[in-house]
């Protein structure tokens, strides 16, 4: 919890020394952090797809320890690409907090981004909180913005 606390504290404080929300990168790539990041054979449109198929077991492993309690994940994604069309947006339509079925969305993408060893986003993006969120100073609002499918 203190650590949590110390990185929200550090957080505010560069969001109130800045004078406006926090954000990394281009105005562009801050807009929709997700997609800009998955860019090319990591395209989140074409990783999901490939899901359909299957799910490469260590990105299941965290996706099972992101589940819910006894939800048991199939090593599957179901077929989305009609349906979703923005991250993370769209994907918490399933990836809710109070779902039953699929891990939600904020344990899912904090299970993969930031544990196991050799983790490529922790070592090349930082892994800092505004390596993907925003916070609005004035508000106190911390968000992860979403973006069209690439």
């Amino acid at each position: 919890m203190k650590k949590i606390l110390l990185q929200v504290t550090v957080f505010a404080m560069v969001a109130a020394l800045t004078g406006g929300p926090v954000r990394i990168g281009s105005a562009a790539d801050a807009k929709s952090p997700c997609v800009a990041c998955h860019t090319g054979d990591s395209a989140l449109g074409r990783l999901i797809d490939g899901w359909a198929t299957a799910v490469d077991p260590k990105l299941l492993a965290k996706a099972q320890a992101a589940a819910p309690e006894g939800a048991k994940l199939k090593g599957k994604h179901m077929k989305v690409g009609a349906m979703v069309k923005s991250a993370p947006d769209d994907c918490t339509k399933c990836h809710s907090k109070t779902s039953k079925l699929a891990p939600p969305m904020d344990r899912l993408l904090h299970m993969i981004h930031l544990t196991g060893e050799g983790n490529k986003f922790a070592t090349t993006a930082g892994a800092g909180c505004t390596s993907c969120h925003t916070l609005n100073a004035a508000t106190g609002v911390v968000e992860v913005l979403s973006g069209p499918l690439k």
